[in-house]
């Protein structure tokens, strides 16, 4: 049903021209005749033909009709006044151009609600809907299909598109070439089109500037010379400068262009490419045109993960951020990462939610986005879109579970960063659902201090509103008033007031509100917390009050106000500052002035004992002074420092303030703890006006400071001619020296390079010759410190160009030191011996070589220097720089006739020295300059060996390949391949062996490579070696074979290997097997692996020991353990018949003792001379072991073969713990063994005084003992 519209305007115009007279309609002969006040408000054609002649009674309306039921439409309509009817979409055209003929807007909007409206714009209607709105007209409309047309360029039908255009004219065409949208097919079919128009009418001409020639083919540039009038055309030139423009600028994409036919050549050339922009647009019409499968081609290919170069943005992400879900979803279908980043760690679902791109948002979470996905400042996707202030996003991400506390890299939540951000909405929602208001961030600070701070008041009242802890504190323990009261935030302040906060809240440094406001200058701030009650008082932890900060930050309104409702005007801080201090420091007169009429104490000093005056006087404040001294200050009151003002105002250079306290009488001599005088100090900062003024007053010219300098002498050191020359001028001493260095005015300043003072000095009778403490002459400091106009004055006026100092050292040597050959030249040219030795022994050039100074070197040499000079160890200049690895001096010194044999006192040779150091480059050089490659020090070691030692492996290869000898020995006869395999080092090894070194040499012990490499558990070069035909059974000086070694040492590797090679598990050393070595020295998984291969774990006739004997001797609880667990014969014995626990206890292994008794072990067992666990026990002194063996039930009274008990035998050793303990628990002291001996004589035997002495006291019988023992008299009374 379509419904047809009377609008008010209609109906009025029928009103206006009511008239009952009629009027014919014709179109196409076809007449309707309807009522002329009816056709008057309707058409507006026949409205203006009615204003012109009202007569009128026809009109004519020809045009094309499809459908013969549009007439009787059209009569229901006009005749009838019919306003609802059916109609289909032919007839709704027609009405639409019987519309456009007679001008009736009611019936051109019919087809364009019914049937324009409701189509979707595409390739095959976007002509027939411009044409529609161009008749309209509507702009906007119209503005939109020129925008498709253009956009979509590549696929249109352009021979429509031409027709269009001739009709329409050139304005109509340039709106779509002219078109940032414009995608062509390709430049050439674009360029045809243009040459088409261009050819039916040369005022189509100016579309030739949007070809670009460079992407054309020659058959283009043909037709375009053929156009007529063509040479006259500006238009061509322009384009083809724009071409030349944009081949310059290294444009080689043609990036409007868009070709279905073509894209895998596009996807080729975008990949070499690093327009991002382009490829970007590339993916943008690959989806808006459907082509899916080209997009995963694409991916496929990598093309997606191509980045612009200033965010670190793929395809995705921009995809993201620009809000196109439809590429979205194809490039995530696609297989791309939904969690790729940028530069910032954005994520797709960030950068979506940033822009407000909550459909992107919905789609990416919906595929499992990663919704607490933090990006490069810690933010998660929920803080970030309350950042942007996108309240549905953050409601939606809650929704799905987006956790409201997470924090972003300051430790801020979402809703702290709300608070932050003054969103009082998002505030309001976040804490609707339960975050909570009181989570600090980083710095302390929670939501309610971050409003305060900013002055958000709408949010503070919230969050008050609703609980938050007003008393809260964050960063340096500030309140939200503190914060509020740092930022001046008064409306802020007055509301948190106005809710109760405490007003003397302190922060981490004590200060109070009314103290920050008095600080930052906030007057009605200030006025306000006073009138509220604040105390006034206040100190924070520096005890600085308010009144001392506003005095500091000179805050005069402040301070008056403080003052006048009672503040203390003479409260200190920490450092003892009062107001006025703080006053004088800053020069602020008038609240100086403000602060002595109300009563400040002028005398108040900080804890430095600084006082106001010397503040003043320190910082040039010349009419705080005299204010101070007019009100009674006293002038020469010092600081800790015993500074007076005069001496700070005169180092300070404050010429007015000195000259100022010299008319009021201060004491022109005063010294401070440095004993530096007015004059002194003024001399130091070179205040030549301050010096006049002070000697003219009567200052002592030759005072002297703490180091001992003289005005004169710290005048020189300081470079200050003018006061130079003015104290000479009155007399000064110009000989005085210091007490630091005994430097006197004139070594100083040669020392510092001062030239005029220098001359100034010699001129005035200064001695050239002084030398300081070290034995330094003006001369020796100037060649040191590089003062080449100094060293030739001096030397021009006699100066000694060789006396050395106490080390020496000459001037020359100075000044080679440095680097300075110019100052070297000049000396030697002035007769500078060369040869002069320090006491080191070291010439010149000996000291210019351990220096690496080739050019000094070569100058030297130039000049006849002895090339063959030693140093005091006989080192010559050339072994020096071998050492030294400086291969030009090297090169040098041979080249002129070094001995390149000479030796030391080791006899190590320039050769052996960088072998030594493995200096390559100098190895080669020295080598092919005839050096003796076999040359050996008093170690015998060849470069061959050191090299080999140090692991030099070129040098090795380059040393053999020079003839040096590869079976080479030092003194242990170690050759090059066995240092290279202690070494481990394989690529040594390896070449050595492939240069054919013997893999069979031994060193003084006997030991082989392979021995060695197996000692060192080395399994790779063990590998090796044997690969090459290496003796894995050969055997050292003592007998040891590889697998025995292995065993002791601990390299389980190393074992598997051997074994795995056909080394024999059972084979022994001295009836000691790998498997007794091993457990003898604890390594517990070698001993599970030789079992776990069928290592014999028991005793046999050719094994000495079993297993567990082994591991009990050691004490190895695991071991012992994993043996019994595996069958090993508790009871077992070796040839002396003691058994593991016997040699658990011998060796005062009390934990195997315990839990081989634990297990069975028989605790009476005893060895071939009858000796149980308890006997040995007592023999070795191990008391615990002695106590446990009893508590099991181990017989006291047992005995050897020789019938000795364990009391005889402890005593006998004199292992007097273990004698009182068995006589203790009822132990025999009377018991005799086979030769009738007891405990008491067998001591006596030994000499055991304590053992002798104890059984005595405890009632044994001593008869018999003085046969064995001197008779004490003590003793003598014993029976």
């Amino acid at each position: 049903m379509v419904v047809i519209g009377l609008n008010n305007q209609i109906l009025q115009r029928i009103n206006d021209y009511n008239t009952s007279d009629k009027v014919v309609l014709s179109i196409n002969n076809v007449e309707i005749t309807i009522n002329k006040s009816f056709a008057v408000a309707f058409s507006k054609t026949f409205y203006s033909q009615y204003l012109l002649d009202n007569s009128t009674d026809k009109i004519d309306a020809n045009t094309d009709i499809e459908s013969q039921d549009t007439y009787n439409i059209l009569k229901d309509i006009l005749q009838y006044r019919k306003t609802e009817f059916e109609c289909n979409e032919t007839i709704l055209k027609d009405l639409f151009h019987i519309g456009l003929k007679l001008e009736m807007q009611e019936l051109i909007n019919l087809y364009e609600t019914y049937v324009i409206d409701k189509m979707e714009i595409n390739k095959n209607n976007c002509f027939q809907i411009l044409e529609i709105y161009v008749y309209v007209p509507y702009e906007d409309k119209i503005s939109e299909c020129l925008n498709f047309i253009s956009s979509h360029f590549f696929e249109i039908d352009l021979e429509r598109l031409k027709i269009i255009s001739i009709a329409f004219g050139i304005d109509f065409i340039n709106l779509i070439v002219c078109n940032d949208l414009l995608v062509i097919k390709d430049e050439d079919s674009f360029a045809k089109f243009v040459i088409s128009l261009a050819e039916e009418n040369e005022t189509f001409y100016p579309l030739i500037e949007n070809i670009h020639f460079e992407f054309c083919n020659d058959e283009i540039i043909h037709k375009i010379q053929n156009l007529p009038n063509i040479n006259n055309c500006p238009n061509v030139i322009k384009s083809l400068c724009d071409s030349l423009s944009r081949s310059k600028n290294g444009k080689q994409l043609n990036t409007r262009s868009f070709n279905p036919d073509d894209f895998q050549s596009m996807i080729t050339n975008y990949k070499n490419s690093d327009d991002f922009e382009s490829i970007y647009k590339f993916f943008e019409r690959l989806s808006e045109n459907g082509y899916q499968d080209i997009i995963y081609k694409a991916c496929q290919e990598g093309l997606h993960s191509k980045k612009d170069s200033k965010h670190g943005l793929d395809i995705l992400l921009n995809a993201s951020k620009e809000g196109n879900l439809d590429l979205v979803q194809t490039l995530i279908e696609c297989g791309c990462n939904k969690e790729t980043t940028d530069n910032y760690n954005d994520t797709p679902l960030i950068l979506a939610l940033k822009n407000d791109n909550l459909d992107i948002v919905q789609y990416l979470i919906s595929i499992g986005a990663d919704k607490e996905a933090k990006n490069k400042y810690g933010s998660t996707p929920l803080i970030l879109a309350l950042e942007e202030g996108h309240l549905e996003i953050v409601k939606y991400l809650i929704s799905v579970g987006a956790d409201k506390e997470a924090r972003d890299i300051k430790g801020n939540t979402a809703i702290g960063v709300a608070t932050y951000e003054n969103k009082l909405e998002v505030v309001q929602y976040l804490a609707s659902i339960g975050a909570n208001i009181e989570a600090k961030n980083e710095s302390g600070n929670t939501p309610l201090i971050q409003a305060s701070k900013n002055g958000n008041l709408d949010v503070i009242k919230f969050l008050i509103s609703i609980g938050a802890d007003k008393e809260a504190k964050g960063k340096d323990e500030n309140t939200p008033l503190l914060f509020a009261t740092m930022n001046g935030h008064l409306e802020v302040i007055q509301y948190l007031i106005s809710v109760g906060v405490n007003i003397e809240a302190k922060n981490k440094i004590e200060s109070t509100s009314l103290i920050v406001a008095s600080t930052k200058g906030l007057q009605s701030v200030a006025q306000y917390f006073t009138s509220d009650g604040a105390d006034k008082e206040v100190k924070n932890n520096s005890s600085c009050p308010p009144q001392s900060d506003a005095s500091s930050n000179e805050n005069l309104e402040i301070i008056q106000y403080l003052v006048s409702v009672g503040a203390d005007i003479e409260s200190q801080d920490h450092n003892g500052m009062t107001p006025l201090i703080w006053a004088s420091i800053i020069g602020n007169l008038k609240i100086v002035q403000y602060l002595i009429s109300n009563g400040a104490n002028i005398e108040a000093k900080d804890k430095k004992e600084n006082y106001p005056i010397i503040y003043a006087s320190k910082f040039g404040h010349l009419e705080v002074i005299k204010c101070l001294i007019l009100a009674g200050a006293n002038s020469e009151i010092i600081n800790f420092i015993e500074d007076s003002p005069l001496i700070i105002a005169s180092h300070e250079g404050h010429l007015e303030i000195v000259k100022y306290l010299i008319s009021i009488g201060t004491n022109i001599e005063w010294k401070n703890i440095a004993n530096c005088t007015p004059l002194i100090s003024a001399i130091k900062n070179g205040c030549l006006e301050i010096v006049k003024c002070l000697i003219s007053n009567g200052a002592n010219k030759e005072a002297k400071d703490a180091k001992g300098y003289t005005p004169l002498v710290s005048a020189s050191f300081h470079g200050h001619l003018e006061i130079v020359k003015y104290l000479i001028s009155v007399g000064a001493n110009i000989e005085e020296k210091n007490n630091d260095f005994g430097t006197n005015s004139l070594i100083c300043a040669s020392y510092n390079g001062h030239l005029e003072i220098v001359k100034c000095l010699i001129s005035a009778g200064a001695n050239k010759e002084t030398r300081d403490q070290n034995g330094r002459s003006s001369l020796f400091v100037a060649s040191a410190y590089v003062h080449l106009e100094i060293v030739k004055y001096l030397i021009s006026i006699g100066a000694d160009i060789n006396g050395s100092d106490n080390n020496g050292n000459t001037p020359l040597c100075a000044a080679l030191f440095r680097d300075r050959l110019e100052i070297a030249q000049y000396l030697v040219s002035a007769g500078a011996n060369i040869e002069r030795k320090n006491k080191n022994g070291d010439s010149p050039l000996i000291q210019t070589s351990i220096w690496n100074k080739l050019e000094i070197v070569k100058y030297l040499i130039s000049i006849g220097a002895d090339i063959e000079s030693t140093d005091g160890k006989g080192i010559t200049s050339l072994i020096i720089a071998s050492k030294n690895d400086n291969l030009e001096i090297v090169k040098y010194l041979i080249s002129s006739g070094a001995n390149i044999e000479a030796k030391y006192e080791v006899r190590t040779t320039s050769l052996l020295y960088a072998s030594i150091k493995g200096h390559f480059d100098i190895v080669k050089y020295l080598v092919s300059a005839g050096a003796n490659i076999e040359a050996k020090d008093k170690f015998e070691l060849t470069s061959l060996l050191y090299a080999s030692n140090y692991n030099y492996l070129e040098i090795i290869k380059y040393l053999v390949s020079a003839g040096a000898n590869i079976e080479t020995k030092n003194k242990d006869e170690s050759t090059p391949l066995i240092i290279a395999s202690i070494n481990g080092n394989l690529e040594i090894v390896k070449y050595l062996v492939s240069a054919g070194a013997n893999i069979e040499a031994k060193n003084s012990c006997g030991s082989t490579p392979l021995i060695i490499a197996t000692a060192e558990g080395n399994l790779n070069l063990l590998q090796y070696l044997v690969s090459v035909g290496a003796n894995f059974e050969a055997k050292d000086n003592d007998g040891y074979f590889p697998l025995v070694i292995a065993s002791f040492k601990g390299h389980l590797e190393v074992i598997q290997y051997l074994i795995s090679i056909g080394v024999d598990k059972e084979a022994k050393y001295n009836r000691i097997t790998p498997l007794m070595f091993a457990s003898s020295h604890n390594h517990l998984e070698i001993v599970q692996y030789l079992i776990s291969i069928g290592a014999n774990f028991e005793s046999d006739e050719n094994a000495a020991y079993p297993a567990i004997i082994c591991a009990s001797v050691r004490g190895n609880l695991e071991i012992v353990k994993y043996l019994l667990s595996i069958g090993a014969n508790i009871e077992a014995k070796d040839e002396k018949g003691a058994n593991s626990l016997i040699y658990a206890s011998i060796f005062d292994h009390l934990d195997i003792v315990r839990y081989l008794i634990s297990v069975g072990a028989e605790v009476e067992a005893k060895d071939n001379n009858g000796t149980t666990s308890l006997i040995w026990a007592s023999v070795q002194g191990n008391l615990e072991v002695v106590k446990y063996l009893i508590s099991v039930g181990a017989e006291i009274e047992a005995t050897d073969n020789g019938g000795k008990t364990s009391l005889i035998l402890a005593s006998y050793k004199g292992h007097l713990e273990i004698v009182k303990y068995l006589i203790s628990i009822g132990a025999d002291k009377e018991a005799k063994d086979n030769y009738w001996n007891t405990p008491l004589i067998e001591a006596s035997k030994n000499n055991v005084t304590e053992v002798v002495e104890y059984l005595i006291s405890v009632g044994a019988k001593a008869n018999g003992i003085a046969k064995w023992a001197p008779i004490k008299k003590s003793w003598a009374s014993v029976d």
